[in-house]
């Protein structure tokens, strides 16, 4: 099987809580960092998207080597059952790889990378679905961007954005198994930014903070729809492609 890049991702108990266990860990050069991203994704076209992304994704790995997710310490079960055994194995398949460090920095990492893989996906071959999952998509990815950057509503979605289209998806070119691992990558990221969403509406609610809690559940609405979307993405190749490529790549011994 073809070698995708590694996605680090921290395990999901370990994710923050409440919107303070950002703050404490985003300072407020990346919180910067992060806002002025942001600013610049909601009027960008998808190859400007992927060039900010990557900007920002840099100026973390050259400011802040120490937190670089891949060089952080593997996770390791102490004690292992089946169901830790199955999610390796699939984690293993799908190239993500469970690391301890900082949650905040891990998540942010993540984000950057799977937002970076979808983009550099959709201009290489393109894509089927249709432009509003497109928008809902990159919306997702923005909004929680906008939250870790601890700003204080929900951005909306931009409704001019144009999609790179791909009219066939049994495209000689296109390769299905890389969709497929991308668009899990993609959703995994998404998933685990609404558990974050989802844990700070609850602590804000908690908290009788109904405006935050109102900005959170938006943020976590926006990322359901992006991982709905995600799926559709993932999935866009032919039945043809999946019986003959990549549901063989995921049977014994692979």
């Amino acid at each position: 099987m073809e070698q995708y890049s590694k996605l680090y991702l921290t395990r999901p108990e370990k994710l923050p809580r409440h919107r303070g266990e950002i703050s404490q860990n985003c300072s407020l050069e990346v919180q910067s960092a992060i806002a002025d991203c942001t600013y610049k994704l909601r009027s960008s076209n998808d190859a400007d998207a992927l060039r900010h992304i990557r900007e920002t994704f840099n100026w973390i790995l050259l400011n802040f080597p120490s937190v670089v997710a891949r060089h952080q310490t593997v996770t390791k079960s102490v004690e292992r059952n089946e169901k830790d055994y199955y999610v390796e194995i699939v984690d293993n398949y799908m190239g993500v790889v469970r690391v301890d460090g900082d949650p905040f920095f891990v998540l942010l990492q993540s984000i950057l990378q799977a937002y970076s893989e979808l983009l550099e996906e959709a201009l290489s071959v393109g894509t089927s679905i249709k432009a509003p999952k497109w928008r809902n998509l990159r919306h997702a990815f923005e909004s929680i961007l906008s939250y870790l950057a601890q700003e204080s509503i929900a951005p909306s979605a931009d409704p001019c954005l144009t999609i790179s289209r791909r009219s066939n998806p049994a495209d000689n070119n296109y390769n299905p198994l890389r969709r497929w691992v991308i668009g899990h990558h993609v959703f995994y990221v998404l998933i685990q930014s609404l558990i974050v969403a989802l844990n700070c509406f609850h602590a804000e609610m908690r908290a009788e903070n109904f405006q935050e809690a109102e900005v959170a559940i938006a943020i976590a609405t926006s990322l359901m729809w992006g991982a709905e979307s995600a799926l559709r993405f993932t999935g866009d190749f032919s039945s043809s492609q999946f019986q003959d490529v990549v549901r063989p790549s995921m049977m014994p011994p692979n």
